[in-house]
């Protein structure tokens, strides 16, 4: 079993940040022209920016940062970059009271031929945490998912598995014959997002590391962070995997 990185995640919570309903617009211009972000919603209830051509989305409000990229190409190097830097715009313009969460998270996928495969793997996966119970209850085991949650102080490590299928399409937009070149560039931004799309995932096993930190310190590092989750994905895929994982 070789797991594929598919997507990263990072969630920053922090209270106070009303200052958003006033600062948004700088925000956005700030993300645009020193990111390379490209605003795709702006609202009072909450605001998304894009990178399309790396598959790297951003939501943000008064409350909460959520940042996702799809199939990072660089194990997520500048994924964990861009989000300390997305993070300290918006300290610097929401001026927050306080950072209560910070989370970052890898999914990991396991393709398989058929759904068939798909569930007697996620049986075998999880074969060593269930001894002797298919004969207690005297039944045929379909599929089985995998739950643990750890901490050690301020951080709460979360693993778990589960199946999934996925049908994708691939979405592409058309430039008006009188859009600006600024528009056009845009538009071909957006449909190498969809050139990014994959076919090859169908019927998986999914698996989600996931580590928070409660109450960070105020110099805590969102890259350092990242550097923390890495470790511990290094130790949870050697033991869930046969062979090496992969970041195909």
């Amino acid at each position: 079993m070789n797991w594929t990185l598919f997507s990263l995640h990072f969630r920053q919570d922090f209270d106070g940040g009303y200052r958003y309903l006033d600062r948004f617009g700088e925000f956005l211009l700030a993300a645009e022209s020193s990111l390379d972000f490209i605003p795709t919603d702006a609202k009072p209830t909450g605001g998304k920016l894009e990178i399309p051509e790396s598959g790297i989305s951003v939501e943000i409000d008064a409350m909460e940062l959520k940042m996702t990229q799809d199939r990072p190409d660089d194990r997520g190097t500048r994924f964990a970059y861009l989000c300390g830097a997305v993070s300290e715009l918006a300290r610097q313009y929401f001026e927050p009271q306080r950072i209560t969460r910070n989370g970052a998270m890898s999914k990991w996928i396991e393709s398989y031929p058929s759904e068939e495969a798909a569930l007697d793997a996620s049986l075998a996966l999880t074969q060593a945490l269930r001894p002797d119970l298919d004969k207690a209850i005297n039944m045929t085991p379909l599929f089985s998912v995998w739950h643990r949650s750890f901490e050690s102080g301020s951080w709460e490590l979360r693993i778990q598995t589960q199946l999934g299928s996925f049908e994708f399409t691939n979405q592409r937009r058309i430039a008006g014959i009188h859009d600006s070149a600024s528009q056009k560039k845009k538009v071909e931004r957006f449909n190498k997002k969809a050139s990014r799309v994959p076919n090859e995932f169908r019927h998986c096993l999914i698996l989600d590391i996931d580590l928070m930190e409660f109450d960070p310190a105020e110099e805590s590092s969102v890259q350092g962070h990242f550097g923390e989750l890495e470790k511990y994905e290094k130790a949870i895929l050697s033991k869930l995997s046969i062979g090496r994982a992969s970041n195909k």
